[in-house]
C-alpha cells in the first residue's frame, strides 16, 4: 500500500505533478473500501492494485485475483476418486 501512495505522491525531481490531497491512513482505508467492493462483487478472495499510467496521468487499477478451485474430496485425502 505505501509503495502505491509513493508513487502516486512522487516521482523524479523533475516531476511538477502535486501529491495526493489525502495521507497514508486515509489512503489505506480507500484501498480497503475498494477492495471490499471488489470481493462482494466478484466473490474472489484477493485484489491487487497497481499504478497504470493513462494519457500522461497516473491512474489506480484494481484487479480480482481467482480464489484457488477447491479440490475434490479425493485428491484432498490422498485416495482414489470415488464414484
Amino acid at each position: 500500500m505505501a509503495a502505491l501512495y509513493h508513487g502516486l505522491a512522487g516521482g523524479d525531481a523533475g516531476d511538477k505533478r502535486e501529491g495526493p490531497r489525502f495521507d497514508l491512513a486515509s489512503f489505506g482505508s480507500y484501498l480497503e473500501r475498494q477492495a471490499a467492493a471488489i470481493r462482494v462483487k466478484t466473490g474472489c478472495e484477493e485484489v491487487q492494485f497497481r499504478l497504470a499510467a493513462e494519457d500522461g496521468k497516473l491512474k489506480l487499477k484494481a484487479r480480482p485475483l481467482a480464489s484457488p478451485a477447491p479440490m475434490p474430496q479425493a485428491a484432498a485425502d490422498g485416495g482414489p476418486p470415488r464414484s
